[in-house]
């Protein structure tokens, strides 16, 4: 019964910029999660609100390293939402984006997997995401769609449980607890289809071209020049014919502030991942969502750019890593590590 909302703050006077807000909500109460990023040195104060339209007021504030909360003066069917901010001696933090949710109202919706292979659920509207969550709560009578992607060397058999069957994204409106299976399988294995079922995935390089492009800005829908040098990177496929890409995400490794950028990027926390054909081409994210489709030839490459942020996310030695989904459900990753300056 957890609703997973998860968002990267920038600006935070405290290491606490990766702060994760989880709304869980159980019987009449709310929980909310996060994730320490000062050491164990804050403390924090939790605010909430009452429906959407409500103001902020202080309810609580955990001792110094608490990092979770339970709210128990929650009313089934009446939406809260919260906020977070850290506090030590150095000062406070800014607050987190919100979490919000309705204590006992709707369903229970649980996904699981099986097979031999390996893959992710995610809903529509938001709230699974299996992956790591992979139990949530909806309103009664909510229209839910259900998408399977499998991993690289993986192919998705089919649903199973509670209304869902087939391999297409599954549809339906819950109002009981509900539970539905995903099956993925090795290409190799023994439940292996046809070969004309099999999911190929191409290899993927990826080449870090240095801050040449000013493109994105620093938001989830910065799609244009701010200022400042973007990083750019190549991306070659190769091996399986024509693709279509549909969605890519990129990650650095840079502590303390490991940095994510994506396309279909709204409402996520993430920064835009910028695409384009060429290194001076048309952008390739739709305005507004921020999402991608377009095809790329066997051999054929293009060019991503993500912004910076405190200088700090394509220091060298940093390791950059993007995965790519494809239409046919299929995925492929790769990593650059940023070389040293040359001198």
């Amino acid at each position: 019964m957890s609703n997973r909302i998860v968002w990267k703050i920038f600006g935070a006077i405290l290491l606490v910029s990766a702060l994760f807000a989880v709304g869980v909500a159980s019987a009449a109460q709310l929980r909310l999660d996060w994730v320490d990023n000062s050491g164990g040195t804050a403390y924090f104060t939790i605010e909430r609100k009452t429906e959407t339209t409500g103001t902020y007021a202080p309810i609580a504030t955990t001792g110094t390293g608490i990092s979770t909360y339970t709210d128990p003066a929650g009313v089934a069917g009446t939406t809260y939402c919260y906020r977070v901010k850290a506090s030590n001696v150095l000062g406070d933090s800014s607050y987190s984006n919100e979490a919000c949710g309705s204590p006992a109202a709707g369903f229970a919706f649980t996904i699981t997997k099986t097979g031999t292979g390996f893959g992710t659920v995610v809903s529509s509207p938001p709230g699974i995401n299996c992956g790591d969550n992979c139990v949530t709560s909806f309103p009664a009578g909510k229209v839910i769609t259900l998408t399977a992607t499998p991993t690289s060397g993986s192919f998705f058999s089919g649903w199973s449980g509670d209304g869902c069957s087939g391999t297409t994204p599954c549809v339906m409106a819950g109002n009981t607890p509900t539970t539905v299976t995903a099956t993925f399988n090795q290409a190799n294995s023994a439940s292996t289809p046809s070969v004309g079922q099999i999911v190929l995935s191409p290899t993927m390089t990826l080449a870090y071209n240095g801050q040449l492009r000013d493109r994105v800005g620093q938001g989830e829908t910065a799609l244009g020049p701010d200022g400042a040098q973007d990083a750019t990177l190549t991306v070659t496929l190769r091996g399986s014919g024509e693709q279509t890409v549909t969605g890519l995400q990129l990650n650095s490794n840079w502590a303390p502030w490991p940095g994510t950028w994506r396309t279909s990027s709204p409402g996520t926390g993430n920064w835009v991942l910028g695409v384009a054909a060429t290194m001076d081409g048309a952008m390739l994210n739709a305005p507004g969502s921020m999402a991608v489709n377009f095809p790329v030839a066997d051999g054929g490459s293009f060019v991503v750019f993500a912004a910076d942020y405190l200088g700090g996310e394509f220091l060298p030695g940093n390791t950059l890593t993007l995965t790519a989904t494809f239409s046919d459900g299929s995925t492929a990753t790769a990593s650059s590590t940023v070389p040293e300056a040359r001198r």
